[in-house]
């Protein structure tokens, strides 16, 4: 299950997403305007459509059986870290690696949470209530 945009659970241990700053699930941020709008749901959102039911690779410690940790992981040979900053849904942390200081230039193109700039969501979602979506 995606938490939220830099957390997953799967059988009871949190995978945290190494090398992001991710909003909590239920964030809330201001537009240009000064609209409010739930950028953490959003960022779940979109991690959650981009995991879709895939199988989700994390490399994790091998020894021991921790209940939370920190890893990279992929899906469908994407970096979900790389793709979550790149599309503007989390920041790097510092300091970043290269790859994640390249995909931060998601700030100046103003997408989604850390940028000027909300997208807007189609009216018949924004009429759905969103629940957390089972991905394991």
């Amino acid at each position: 299950m995606v938490r939220d945009g830099g957390t997953l659970e799967s059988a009871g241990t949190v995978i945290v997403l190494e090398g992001i700053k991710a909003r909590a699930a239920n964030a809330q941020c201001k537009d240009k305007s000064g609209h409010t709008w739930a950028c953490g749901a959003r960022a779940r959102l979109a991690l959650t459509r981009l995991i879709h039911g895939r199988a989700v690779r994390c490399a994790v410690p091998v020894s021991g059986a921790p209940k939370s940790l920190t890893a990279r992981c992929s899906v469908g040979g994407k970096d979900l870290s790389v793709w979550m900053v790149h599309q503007g849904w989390a920041e790097a942390a510092a300091p970043a690696e290269p790859k994640l200081a390249e995909a931060a230039d998601a700030r100046a193109r103003s997408a989604s949470a850390f940028g000027a700039e909300r997208r807007r969501t189609p009216k018949k979602m924004r009429t759905k209530r969103q629940s957390p979506i089972r991905i394991f």
